[in-house]
């Protein structure tokens, strides 16, 4: 096989039996190809495909995907950028294989930008921040921290995105992602979606989820984060089971105008309506929507009284995003929020939980989640970087 280049881009590949032409979009991603091999692909914005095939390896970002690993080896170091151009790329031989690559090409007023996020993952879990962690601070403080303390990507927290946005805009925050470093990974989140009046559940949950799926999409985010209802009384497993994917169906199709995914994390606590993660994954099997997965949070996980074997049901691939955390040593009953740990430093089994998800074959992102207003009290950047100190050595020791 042999390819064609024109100003740095492949633009074609030349087999015994004729040319292949590749079509790029805007990220350089192979789209479309023509020619004796056709086809068209789409990609989640991670760059995990989302359907079709081409006859190339060279794929999201126009980089070569290994089949046999499943790893792009993109081989690139991103070159500067300047006014009115785009970020060129050259060969490198000192970038290691690495997934994922989240690349972020966007037009800032007159200047096209652009970042490579190459995440070194190396095939352990990438690091997340969430807003409620740093709670008291502001959006713009929680993604400066996060770039600080050397997190992998950042989960936005709904309420403090809706403050900024009041006298910022979406090209504002891509700008401090973009200088940061650090990827969108969710936003967090829509609540209380199921057992809505309907006048209530358009204003305040199919209308808030199109709302949030724009700016996801904007941002190049993943995810959006979508949390049930607390249980109406009287309600039969089954009764919130036809609910919950009744409204994830709705959720579904408007986020997927938007190639945006939805998150959905059971709650265990006393009262809600799923609060164990298989009950959580039966949802989600039975919605059998492509981008619906669930979040896994550990203090819910502990509280609510879910199982590893629950962990080894799981498909991997619908394992949107994991919370990390830790909890005092009291009665799963009297647990709340406010007694969430840093990781490490609590009751809850996190080794044996992550040993569980490894064994299934999760390296996604694991993401600190924590409600503690002891740690809202502190400087921000302390709570990043003490989040991700805790983090990474519970990671480390199950690594």
């Amino acid at each position: 096989m042999r390819p064609h280049n024109a100003n740095g881009q492949r633009i074609a590949l030349r087999t015994t039996a004729g040319v292949t032409y590749i079509h790029s979009d805007h990220l350089g991603s192979t789209s479309v190809t023509s020619g004796v091999q056709s086809g068209d692909i789409k990609y989640f914005p991670y760059g995990a495909t989302r359907s079709g095939a081409v006859s190339t390896a060279y794929k999201f970002t126009g980089q070569r995907l290994d089949d046999s690993t499943g790893l792009f080896e993109p081989g690139l170091t991103l070159s500067c950028v300047g006014p009115g151009s785009l970020p060129c790329v050259e060969p490198s031989a000192h970038v290691p294989r690495i997934l994922p690559v989240y690349v972020i090409y966007d037009r800032i007023g007159d200047v096209q930008q652009g970042v490579a996020y190459f995440l070194k993952g190396e095939m352990t879990m990438l690091l997340g921040l969430n807003g409620a962690t740093t709670m008291r601070a502001d959006l713009a403080t929680d993604i400066r921290v996060a770039g600080q303390a050397g997190y992998d990507v950042v989960e936005l927290w709904a309420a403090k995105l809706d403050r900024f946005l009041q006298k910022h805009t979406v090209d504002d925050l891509l700008r401090l992602l973009l200088a940061a470093k650090v990827m969108p990974y969710s936003i967090n989140s829509v609540e209380q979606i199921t057992f809505r009046e309907p006048a209530e559940y358009r204003e305040q949950v199919a209308s808030r989820c199109r709302y949030l799926a724009e700016i996801a999409a904007r941002l190049k985010c993943p995810y959006i984060v979508v949390v049930p209802s607390d249980k109406p009384a009287g309600a039969t497993w089954g009764e919130i089971l036809e609910e919950s994917v009744r409204v994830l169906h709705d959720l579904a199709a408007i986020a997927s105008e938007y190639e945006v995914g939805l998150a959905f994390e059971f709650i265990g606590q006393a009262g809600r309506s799923v609060a164990t993660l298989d009950k959580c994954w039966e949802v989600v099997r039975t919605t059998n929507r492509q981008n619906v997965g669930l979040v896994l949070d550990t203090f819910h996980f502990y509280a609510g009284g879910s199982s590893l074997a629950a962990i080894r049901q799981l498909d991997p691939r619908k394992l949107f995003i994991l919370h990390l955390n830790d909890a005092e040593d009291r009665p799963k009953c009297d647990l709340s929020d406010a007694q969430r740990l840093f990781p490490g430093l609590g009751i809850i089994p996190l080794r044996q939980i992550i040993a569980a998800l490894r064994a299934i074959g999760y390296d996604g992102v694991a993401s600190v989640e924590i409600f503690r207003p002891e740690y809202w009290a502190w400087d921000p950047l302390r709570v990043a970087q003490e989040a991700k100190k805790h983090a990474e050595a519970v990671l480390k020791a199950t690594g």
